[in-house]
Order: structure tokens, then C-alpha cells, then sequence
């Protein structure tokens, strides 16, 4: 992530939601994330409102399309078969 010229006390901010939202809705046991923080010569970075959620959302829901594709399934079957379970909450 570009943290810009200076690290601010909400950059690591968006970091930290996207790992709290790596799985999103699914049932997924395990996950891992590495990531690398870039100083640049750009503004400072802030998180604002949930920065960060939107990316991992996008990410997770095109790999869950992905899978359903390679695995000749709809993508809205294998989304279904995969929410979390109403009985597992709070998750």
C-alpha cells in the first residue's frame, strides 16, 4: 500500500480492514495476507470510512466467481453454499 511521505496514525488503517474483511460473508477456516507499505513522495494516507473494504470485497467476490467458473458451478450457488450459517453468529 502507497502509505505516502510520512506514515499518519490512521494509515495502517486500511491495512487493518482489509484483514478483518479477508473473508467477507464466507465460511472460510483459514486465511493469510502479506503486504508491503510503500513511503512516497504523495500526500499522507488516512483510513476514511471503511477504507479498505470495498477492495477486498471486489477481490474475494472475483475469486468466488473464478472458482464457480472453474469449478462449472453458478456463482451464485457456490456464494449461497458458502455464506456463513445463521447459527454461527456472531462470527
Amino acid at each position: 500500500t502507497d502509505q505516502g511521505a510520512y506514515v499518519s496514525a490512521g494509515g495502517p488503517g486500511y491495512i487493518r480492514n482489509i484483514v478483518n474483511c479477508l473473508t467477507g460473508v464466507y465460511d472460510i477456516p483459514l486465511a493469510f495476507s502479506r503486504f508491503r507499505v510503500a513511503l512516497t513522495n504523495t500526500g499522507m494516507v488516512a483510513a476514511y470510512r471503511g477504507a479498505g473494504r470495498p477492495d477486498i470485497a471486489y477481490a474475494i467476490e472475483r475469486l468466488v466467481h473464478q472458482a464457480a467458473r472453474e469449478m462449472n458451478v453458478d456463482p451464485a450457488e457456490l456464494r449461497r453454499r458458502n455464506f456463513i450459517a445463521p447459527e454461527k453468529f456472531p462470527y
